[in-house]
């Protein structure tokens, strides 16, 4: 645009999205006036703007080419995946993971029995 002559007009839109402020509208959903505006953007960016749980990026990971922005910002960052009991125990079953668990608790028991006292040998 900064290259272009000054008597030139604008290049037409490909989309439009017209804004109204209406303080009269009674919304029903607390985010149900962003969702036109989110699907304008969504649309011209070609992407998906929603927000996801650790497990959703996790199958949108392991399926899909293109990831959302929000499993990309935080999830393969490192910053999203809190892990819940049913998500271990699925991939434990899955053969995904190890199950540390029980080594954690029969070390814990070595570790409280091996400081008791016993017999002494000499």
């Amino acid at each position: 645009m900064r290259f272009r002559p000054a008597q030139w007009p604008l290049p037409r839109p490909v989309a439009i999205h017209h804004i109204v402020e209406d303080f009269l509208t009674d919304w029903t959903a607390p985010v149900g006036h962003i969702l036109p505006l989110r699907r304008f953007l969504e649309n011209c960016l070609d992407t998906d703007l929603r927000s996801f749980y650790a497990e959703s990026c996790f199958l949108f990971t392991l399926t899909r080419q293109k990831l959302p922005p929000f499993c990309q910002q935080g999830y393969l960052r490192m910053q999203g995946l809190s892990s819940t009991k049913s998500l271990r125990q699925h991939g434990v079953e899955s053969r995904l993971l190890q199950d540390y668990t029980a080594m954690e608790n029969s070390s814990r028991w070595l570790d409280d029995h091996s400081s008791a006292p016993g017999p002494l040998t000499q």
